[in-house]
């Protein structure tokens, strides 16, 4: 190969690194600075929603819709609990969960806010019943 070739090559590696080296902590910043660590706080739910979305719906209709948002919510903060506790579990959290559960808070603002507007009292779901814990142990007797 002549000169000018290598030239050329490491000219195109030279700005592909560049690139890299740039673009991949931006990208990092800016998923970062958009991913909120309060689950209560997220706002782009509101935006994956279409407003009046559930303006068809009756209060029963409301309310078993509120409780399916609400099972699989809580599914995905178990799942992100869990995906955090791995060392590279925030990012996975971000990518593989945050955006379906800001969808489904967005839902469920929009329940609220049609719940709000017929007067409709949407129940909160019930916590599982706990198991009652095991009766104590009796003491062992020593024997002398």
């Amino acid at each position: 190969m002549t000169k000018i070739g290598m030239t050329r090559v490491t000219r195109r590696n030279f700005a592909k690194r560049t690139a890299t080296l740039f673009f991949v902590p931006a990208l990092t910043l800016l998923v970062t600075a958009c991913a909120s660590n309060n689950p209560q706080e997220d706002k782009l739910g509101t935006f994956l929603v279409a407003p009046g979305k559930y303006v068809l719906y009756d209060c029963q209709q409301l309310q078993a819709t509120a409780s399916n948002f609400r099972e699989r919510r809580d599914t995905l903060r178990k799942a992100m609990a869990d995906a955090e506790k791995a060392p590279a579990g925030g990012l996975v959290s971000l990518l593989a969960y945050r955006g379906e559960y800001g969808q489904i808070e967005g839902n469920l603002a929009e329940i609220r806010r049609e719940a709000a507007s017929k007067n409709c009292v949407l129940k909160a779901a019930t916590p599982p019943a706990a198991a009652a814990p095991p009766p104590p142990k009796p003491a062992k007797r020593r024997s002398r």
